[in-house]
């Protein structure tokens, strides 16, 4: 009689137990895909071209749309090239403008992405490009940003700074900033963790002490767009995947034992 009781009892405290199990595996399989992190900036010190192409090559970045924004006296200012692959070079040029950069000014960018469109806006000139992302390649869409500034030319500057981007999950903005000076100058700076559509935004300044910019990319910055296939979880999502199975464990055993 008084294990027949107690066994009552047992299953009066267990079914609410058992509903809890079942809310923590529940939440835990939600957790999955709804814990992400913020976007954050770093500044790649020694990071050259070569070890860029290295990482397309080793499958830690696919590349697929880029912004350029360049001081050229002889040709285009403003370009969006689309990569089709993970090449080094891209597969078309999406838009171009001639819209030439004022010397040592401190000019607004903004650069849009939207659900696979793309624009780049900078002294009252937008151009925009359609249907730049291979969903086939970017299946859980773009995550990772690069930012590159070059000069060829001594005397010659090129900054990138108060850069911010807003994406799904808010506005994030870094005091870091992008810069090359004088003769064969490259820099990298590099944006983890966006989430969705975003919009980022910076000042650009060109400097040069010729009488004309330089010609073609030789004083130029880009933004170049993609995500990392191998970005991990973020601690909290593992976490929380491991406690609800810990707790459905726990109580599928102790279920199992009194019945």
């Amino acid at each position: 009689m008084s294990f027949l009781l107690s066994t009552k009892k047992f299953n009066l405290v267990m079914r609410p137990l058992k509903l809890l199990s079942l809310l923590f595996v529940t939440t835990g399989v939600m957790l999955i895909p709804t814990v992400v992190r913020a976007a954050t900036f770093n500044t790649l010190s020694g990071y050259t071209d070569t070890n860029f192409n290295n990482d397309k090559n080793n499958g830690l970045f696919q590349e697929d749309w880029v912004t350029e924004g360049r001081a050229a006296s002889n040709n285009w200012d403003q370009a969006i090239w689309n990569w089709t692959n993970n090449t080094t070079f891209p597969s078309s040029t999406a838009a171009q403008a001639s819209t030439p950069w004022p010397k040592n000014v401190s000019v607004p960018i903004t650069i849009t992405y939207n659900n696979g469109n793309a624009s780049f806006s900078f002294n009252n000139q937008t151009i925009s490009a359609n249907n730049v992302t291979e969903a086939a390649r970017f299946p859980n869409g773009l995550n990772t940003i690069y930012i590159r500034t070059r000069s060829n030319n001594d005397g010659s500057t090129i900054q990138l700074n108060n850069i911010s981007i807003t994406d799904s999950l808010g506005t994030f903005t870094t005091n870091l900033n992008a810069l090359s000076n004088n003769s064969l100058n490259v820099d990298y700076l590099k944006i983890e963790g966006i989430n969705g559509n975003f919009t980022l935004t910076a000042n650009a300044t060109f400097g040069w002490t010729t009488s004309s910019s330089p010609t073609d990319s030789r004083l130029a910055f880009q933004v170049k767009m993609g995500a990392n296939p191998q970005a991990v979880p973020e601690p909290l999502t593992i976490l929380g995947a491991a406690t609800a199975i810990g707790f459905g464990t726990f109580f599928k055993k102790a279920l199992r034992k009194n019945q």
